[in-house]
């Protein structure tokens, strides 16, 4: 592919609240060029409509205008191309740490004539755990694998909800704040798994997250998402206020450099001026 992993026209969004009796527009005016193998995060104030850009992009919600193309088609639906990893550990409780990555496998492995002849079934559900527990050994789980949820720390189940997602090889992966709830040791070292899953799957990542200095530890690209602008009114949406293409960093040292530390000044000068 030559094209955009990830291109956005034009875009906006808006809800209509019924209280007010009128539409509260959300984003205006983005547009965005998401480039094959880049890890692209998304920063901006509380409340600015970063999740609501990722899930317009993920198909969750569709934009009310302009045109979202994913891999070079309109977004569509949501489907195994785009995985997705939330903040809140959507995994189910009822299954353990292996079942939850095998899940979405089964779904798209298991062909109708293999789900009415057991022993083609009973072969594919075989091929389907090693995959599962090959992914949940890349993200450092294979010892835990039989354990439920609520036997796993939120790192853990974290680790869980990302090797359900990359299990199914998607072109994007959308990853919406999804360590703001841990502590700082868990979720450096999440960070460290989203750099070597991105260098070894050579995947494109949409990363939204309210911690500058994880953005620019992760990002290649960055930009900042707000509705405040001298050019703008408290009636528009959210824009890109700014942008900027970054290092690739290889471990957590990078953070104690002085480039490092300049970059998050220059990001947050631009951060709080749009804020």
């Amino acid at each position: 592919m030559t094209g955009p992993a990830v291109s956005l026209a034009e875009v906006g969004m808006q809800f209509y609240n019924p209280k007010l009796k009128r539409h509260h527009r959300v984003l205006d005016d983005i547009n965005l060029s998401v480039m094959p193998r880049e890890v692209l995060c998304v920063v901006g104030p509380s409340g600015c409509g970063k999740s609501t850009l990722l899930a317009g992009i993920g198909g969750f919600r569709k934009f009310t205008e302009g045109l979202c193309m994913v891999d070079g088609e309109p977004s569509g639906e949501p489907n195994r191309d785009r995985g997705v990893v939330f903040q809140d550990y959507p995994i189910m409780e009822f299954l353990t740490a292996l079942e939850n990555v095998e899940i979405g496998l089964c779904f798209e492995k298991f062909t109708l004539i293999e789900h009415l002849l057991p022993s083609l079934r009973k072969q594919r559900s075989r091929e389907v755990r090693k995959i599962a527990m090959e992914y949940l050994s890349f993200v450092g789980l294979e010892t835990h694998a039989d354990k439920y949820p609520r036997e796993l720390s939120g790192g853990q189940k974290q680790r869980v909800a990302i090797a359900q997602a990359i299990a199914m090889k998607p072109k994007v992966l959308l990853m919406d704040e999804p360590f703001s709830g841990l502590d700082p040791d868990t979720r450096e070292k999440l960070q460290l798994m989203v750099l070597r899953i991105h260098r070894e799957l050579n995947n494109t990542i949409f990363f939204v997250t309210h911690d500058l200095e994880e953005a620019v530890f992760l990002g290649n690209h960055i930009i900042v998402l707000s509705q405040f602008s001298p050019k703008r009114t408290a009636e528009m949406g959210a824009t890109i206020v700014y942008q900027q293409e970054l290092v690739e960093y290889k471990d957590s040292l990078a953070k104690d450099t002085p480039e490092f530390h300049q970059l998050i000044k220059t990001l947050r000068f631009h951060f709080h001026n749009h804020a």
